[in-house]
Formats: structure tokens, sequence, C-alpha cells
């Protein structure tokens, strides 16, 4: 009964978010910092919760600068809530999972939902109104996009297809998102520009888990995403037909952009770089409103790669016969002093190791801190006896 009943709790967070959030908060896996900076210190404490084998889910509320309830959630599809598995036994359990085949479940289109509590058209679109993190030092912008949905349906065939790209703002009613040449997002775009017109396009920057692991994933071209988190859940995504774009995007989403991708060559603009991404500075066409549907109290979620950069040091490393790197940090970061671990050992081989010299924000003081003032809030000094959050 105990197994059915977490079974039953795990696909119950994966299908929403704000429910998620609630049972993290339930079970003592979730942290809300208040009052951090959204340039830099956002970044510089989600990097530090990541020092931690299972970090906590993290909610940055009271964001400077933004109302109360803008907030940006982060380690979500980590949490304990869906296991609190490791070592082998989560390795077992995932090739047992990936063994189980369902048959995706086609989305629900429904007339009405949460996401269209707060809709703005035009020129009343205020992308600045909404937390977008700088998130490390070398990011080219603010990034809004990171662990987002971008949705595009192919003109041809009607495919509904969604993936997870970086989205940079570039102005109050244009956002950046950059599409790797080849994925299916780009893909679908060309069709449009092939026929001289823009690409509708709709941005989601918060919605359920399992949406977000579905589209960090790669489906089979002409399966849409949406089927297959419904098949993960159990039960179809309902899904709102954008009002301009004629694009579906999940009706309880927390933040969305529906906007147009006009042709590389009627517009393009400078994107990124983006720091721990393998792709650097771009130029890239950008998204134009004409409207944005959010829900009260938006939650935005959010990742960065920096993960993954450390398991290919450990690799790295485990190649070169070397130690890896200290995963902790010893002393508690103050203002104008660095918390850079040391470099990698595999750097010091024939092959480099791509993720040595990790950088930290921390080690880059905001203007209104004084010599000797610590930085971060008294959640991070806190500590949960494992090193810092």
């Amino acid at each position: 009964m105990a197994s059915s009943n977490e079974e039953a709790m795990r696909l119950e967070a994966l299908g929403d978010l704000r429910r998620c959030l609630e049972l993290a908060e339930e079970i003592n896996d979730l942290e809300t910092v208040e009052g951090a900076e959204s340039d830099l210190e956002i970044g510089a404490l989600y990097e530090l919760s990541l020092e931690d084998e299972t970090p906590p889910v993290i909610v940055f509320d009271k964001i400077k600068g933004y109302p109360e309830g803008c907030r940006v959630a982060v380690n979500v599809r980590s949490s304990k809530v869906f296991g609190t598995l490791s070592g082998l036994d989560c390795v077992e359990s995932y090739r047992k999972h990936r063994r189980q085949h369902a048959d995706p479940i086609d989305p629900l289109s429904v007339t009405d939902g949460p996401v269209l509590e707060n809709v703005l058209e035009g020129e009343d679109i205020d992308t600045a109104a909404f937390p977008a993190p700088r998130w490390h030092q070398e990011d080219g912008g603010d990034y809004i996009g990171t662990e987002c949905m971008v949705i595009t349906k192919d003109p041809d065939t009607g495919w509904v297809n969604a993936g997870t790209y970086r989205v940079m703002v570039q102005d109050k009613t244009t956002l950046c998102p950059f599409i790797s040449p080849g994925k299916h997002g780009d893909v679908i775009r060309r069709k449009y520009w092939a026929r001289g017109e823009p690409c509708p396009m709709v941005v989601s920057v918060g919605q359920a888990p399992v949406l977000g692991a579905a589209a960090a994933s790669t489906a089979a071209e002409g399966v849409s995403e949406f089927a297959v988190a419904g098949a993960r859940i159990g039960r179809a995504i309902e899904l709102l037909d954008g009002k301009h774009t004629g694009v579906p995007f999940p009706a309880d989403s927390e933040l969305v952009f529906e906007g147009f991708m006009p042709p590389p060559d009627e517009q393009s603009v400078p994107e990124g770089p983006k720091a721990r991404s393998a792709n650097g500075r771009a130029i890239t066409p950008p998204t134009r409103g004409p409207s944005r549907c959010s829900r009260s109290r938006p939650s935005i979620t959010a990742t960065t790669r920096s993960s993954s950069a450390r398991r290919r040091c450990a690799r790295c490393c485990r190649a070169s016969g070397s130690a890896p790197p200290a995963r902790r940090i010893s002393a508690r970061p103050r203002c104008g002093t660095s918390s850079r671990p040391p470099a990698c050992p595999a750097s010091r081989a024939s092959t480099p190791c791509r993720a040595a010299g990790r950088a930290s924000s921390a080690s880059s003081p905001s203007s209104s801190c004084t010599p000797g003032t610590p930085r971060w809030p008294g959640w991070w000094r806190r500590g949960r006896g494992r090193g810092p959050i």
C-alpha cells in the first residue's frame, strides 16, 4: 500500500508543478530564499546547491526589483519527491523504467486554463516584469529560459514539437531562443522561412516536471513530446491553442510568451554567449509578441549545465588516473573572495578537461557589497550536515 501511495504521489508531482512544490515542502525538501538578486546571485546560490549530491528544491522569492510571488524554482526534477534512490539502485530503477514502453497518449485540447489568469497583448507586454537571471559572469545577457519549452508546429503535417533551448531576453517585447541547426525546432522553422513566412512559436518558462523532462529529451520525428509526457503520467496533457499563432501550449503553464520568429535575412540580433553551454555567441532571429499569458504568482523553472560539466570532469579525471576536484567548499564565501574549486587535475594531462576551472560568480562582488560582509542569505550558512546546500 505504501508503495502504491508513493507512486501516486510521484505521478501527481510529475504532472503539476505547483503540487510538486507543495509535496517537496511537506517532506522538507524545499528551501525558500528571499531577497536574492537576479544578477549573478541567484546563479551563485544555485551553483552552490549542486555541491550536495541531493540538493533540495530551491524557490527564490521576493527577488530584488520584482514583486513578491514572481519566483524562480531550481532543482525541481531532482527532488526527493520523485525518489530517494542513489548509486546503483538509481541506475537499476532507471533501466527498469526505460524497458517499460507505454503507448503515447495524445494531448487533450481545451478552451480555458490557469495560464489565462493574466493576459497581455501588444505593447502592454513587458518581459522585464519577470525575473530573468544572469546566471554566470560569462553570460551575454539575462536568460529567462533555461528549463523551458519552445513549442513549434510543422506547417506541413501539423506535428507539434516541444524542445528545451536557451532563451535570452532582448527587450520588453522580444525574446531570443537559440535553436541549434538540425534540431526539430530548427527543421520546422526553416519550413516557414522557405515560404517567406515568420515561424509561429510559443515559449513556456514554467510547466509540469514531466513536460520539462519530455522537452529535454529527443522524441522521434512526428511524435509529440506532449503525447510522450501523457504516457508517462497516464493521462492526456491539456493544451490551449494560441490565439495568435495557433500553436498549442500547456493549459497549466506558469508563464507563456506567444510570438513569431522572422527569417534570419529579415531580422537577426546578437545572442549569448551562455556560460556552461557548448554554443557561444550567436546571431539569431528573435521572437516578438503579440501576447503573454501567466498565472498569478508564477514560478519559473530553471537549470544550468554545471552538473553535466562536473560529470565530464570526473570522467576526464578517471581516464587520466587523477583524483577529481573536491566537491565541497570549506569556507563561507565573503564579498570580494573567490569560491573557485581547485583546477581539474586532468587539465595537466595531454588532453585537458573541458570542465576544468569552473568559475563562480561569488568572485564578483555586487556594487552594494562592502568588504568582509557575507553575501549569502542565512539559508546558505545553515547547511544541511553535508556541506553547503
